[in-house]
């Protein structure tokens, strides 16, 4: 993504604007969409009282790349963009981009969002579509409903963040992480933790046990403020940032404080979703502890409940305690795991989880059985087999 088209006439109408964005599609090594000022944006906003809808892309982004030709070069997306919305693209690490990534925490590419002729941020879309899922959310959009009051924001762009987190946005090679004491040492001197400022930086960094404690007991005001996604998602994320920290120092008492956050903050959510949070937590931070009688536990209540994704998750915790050693036991507690996976989803990976196992537990015939069985699922999906062929070679000797 390297070209963009200029677009910075202050008048204009929609049948040019769609023959720039055709012209585009056909010339543009970047997004598809014209690219523009934002101050040429807000313009054409308040003109024709639409919404800017951003293509938030990076030059890095494989699936920015993908949603570029497949989602804004579609007839389908380009029409209903240009009479809904005033499309643009940005490159979300320099100029206007990288000060709307700040202000708006666009920290995953592609994300697709759109602002009021305020330059509000009022509604986000984050991740890869197709045509149809992508004009399926744009339909959503336009519904007055489904926009975002964020009322914790200012209209500036401009505002005094610190250095530390100017730092960390910008081109990846020139990003600078910040330090955990730079972060404290900031908020201890902050009067105000819900101006705009704080909380980017309290959603922005990793926090400490301290200020995940103050922003769990404000989690109200600060969804009221800011948008109550956006702050479910902090904390999920912040209890598997304290968890894994949690684990690398192997304090059992910040492990159980996660999942204690899990029972009280996610209570509303489904059952599956909360045994899966559950289930995460506890098999990372017991596999980072090597013990062996914990994951197999795990295993075990596993089976028995519901969960996301439970396949892949007990086909990862098979595999886990395959690594482990030689031991019969766990090896065979790992076989019961790994046949739950398999009743599941008997595909390439847990196929060839089993094989490992069953060639630790030296059986062999039934390994290279599984193994085969384990290629020729590969051979309709695509995927890479080179380890598993390693292994029947070892097993053919």
């Amino acid at each position: 993504m390297i070209k963009f088209c200029s677009f910075l006439k202050k008048s204009i109408n929609f049948t040019i604007l769609l023959s720039f964005l055709i012209l585009a599609a056909m010339t543009a090594k970047s997004s598809s969409l014209p690219a523009m000022s934002l101050d040429s944006a807000l313009g054409l906003a308040k003109k024709h009282n639409k919404l800017i809808m951003i293509d938030g892309y990076t030059d890095w982004c494989k699936w920015c790349k993908v949603m570029d030709k497949e989602t804004f070069s579609d007839h389908k997306v380009i029409d209903f963009l240009n009479k809904n919305f005033i499309p643009s693209a940005f490159d979300m690490e320099t100029g206007d981009g990288l000060k709307l990534s700040m202000k708006y925490l666009i920290n995953a590419y592609p994300t697709v969002f759109f602002l009021n002729s305020n330059g509000r941020l009022v509604y986000k879309i984050v991740g890869y579509l197709k045509p149809d899922e992508f004009i399926a959310e744009l339909n959503k959009c336009l519904k007055p409903e489904n926009l975002m009051k964020l009322t914790g924001y200012s209209d500036d762009l401009n505002i005094g963040y610190p250095d530390f987190y100017k730092n960390s946005y910008g081109k990846s090679g020139k990003k600078v992480v910040a330090k955990p004491e730079q972060i404290e040492q900031w908020l201890d001197g902050q009067n105000d933790l819900f101006s705009e400022i704080n909380f980017n930086i309290l959603m922005k960094f990793a926090l400490n046990k301290k200020y995940f404690e103050y922003f769990l007991n404000n989690e109200k005001r600060y969804k009221e403020m800011y948008s109550e996604q956006t702050v479910s998602d902090k904390i999920e994320n912040s209890v598997y940032q304290l968890n894994s920290k949690a684990g690398k120092e192997g304090n059992e008492e910040n492990h159980k404080f996660a999942i204690s956050i899990v029972d009280k903050y996610f209570k509303d959510n489904d059952i599956k979703e909360k045994n899966t949070m559950k289930f995460r937590l506890n098999s990372d931070y017991w596999r980072m502890q090597s013990k062996a009688d914990k994951l197999i536990e795990i295993g075990e209540q596993a089976i028995k409940e519901e969960i996301n994704n439970k396949s892949e998750n007990l086909n990862e915790l098979a595999w886990n305690l395959c690594q482990m050693g030689t031991d019969k036991k766990v090896l065979e507690e790992a076989l019961k795991i790994i046949e739950a996976s398999l009743i599941e989803n008997e595909g390439f990976e847990n196929l060839d989880t089993k094989a490992n196992i069953l060639k630790k537990l030296d059986r062999k015939a039934d390994a290279l059985k599984c193994a085969q069985k384990a290629i020729e699922k590969a051979k309709t999906t695509g995927q890479k087999t080179e380890e598993t062929q390693k292994l029947i070679e070892e097993l053919k000797k």
